[in-house]
């Protein structure tokens, strides 16, 4: 796509490389982000599709802001029933929560990152669909329960405490109001039969 502007995307040293290095690991990741791609593809939509670099998938496509960014993690659970604020602000003392990764994409691509997206094959709880169907109705999670945005803020304080608490506050209220988490409506079994017979439907 002529004039799309992925220079600093590209030019940044990567969070981490493991995902490259264990592909097998990632084989319903990897459909996924095939099923996206056909099912983008169906609608007449154009795409760019980067693949484990940044994130688990960034997309970017969109002919009036080429320079506008999609980042994607794709996660999966065969123990869980839906994903609860805590597992997704869960973190050791090595590494990011979920959330926390999602943040460092708008604090590192402040101006290139417009909206990020866990993608499982599950579903959340009653608290995240809440924050969910607030910032769907383009309405300011701040405004309309300050108790969850307290709780969401103060958790991904802990692991980005180095910044001042302004510069903070700009990227957590982006991070809030644009952070989607969402079932993939792709199972965790015979995900690779559906993905097959779209494609062949595609064919």
């Amino acid at each position: 796509m002529e004039g799309f502007m992925l220079d600093r995307v590209l030019s940044s040293k990567l969070r981490e490389q493991a995902g490259s290095d264990t592909y097998n690991r990632f084989e319903y990741q990897v459909h996924w982000i095939a099923y996206h791609m056909i099912k983008e593809y169906k609608k007449g939509n154009e795409f760019l599709i980067l693949c484990e670099f940044h994130d688990d998938m960034v997309k970017g496509g969109d002919a009036e802001s080429p320079e506008s960014l999609e980042f994607y993690q794709i996660k999966t659970s065969d123990t869980k029933k839906n994903w609860k604020i805590k597992d997704l602000l869960k973190k050791d003392k090595k590494t990011h929560s979920f959330l926390g990764f999602i943040f460092y994409n708008f604090m590192n691509f402040n101006a290139e990152c417009s909206k990020c997206h866990f993608v499982s094959n599950i579903g959340v709880n009653n608290e995240i669909a809440t924050w969910q169907s607030i910032i769907e109705d383009n309405k300011i999670l701040k405004d309309e329960n300050i108790e969850l945005y307290n709780q969401v803020k103060e958790l991904i304080r802990t692991e980005y405490n180095e910044y001042s608490q302004d510069e903070f506050e700009i990227i957590f209220d982006k991070f809030i109001q644009n952070t989607y988490i969402y079932n993939g409506d792709l199972p965790l079994y015979q995900y690779e039969q559906i993905v097959k017979g779209e494609f062949a439907d595609l064919l």
